[in-house]
C-alpha cells in the first residue's frame, strides 16, 4: 500500500475510535 492510502486507514480507524469513545462517555 502508498503511503497516502496509509494515512487513509488510519485517520479512518482514528474516527471510529473517537465515535466509539464519544459514545461510551454519553452512556455513562
Amino acid at each position: 500500500m502508498t503511503f497516502h492510502n496509509n494515512i487513509a486507514i488510519f485517520v479512518f480507524l482514528g474516527k471510529n475510535i473517537i465515535i466509539f469513545v464519544i459514545k461510551d462517555f454519553i452512556v455513562r
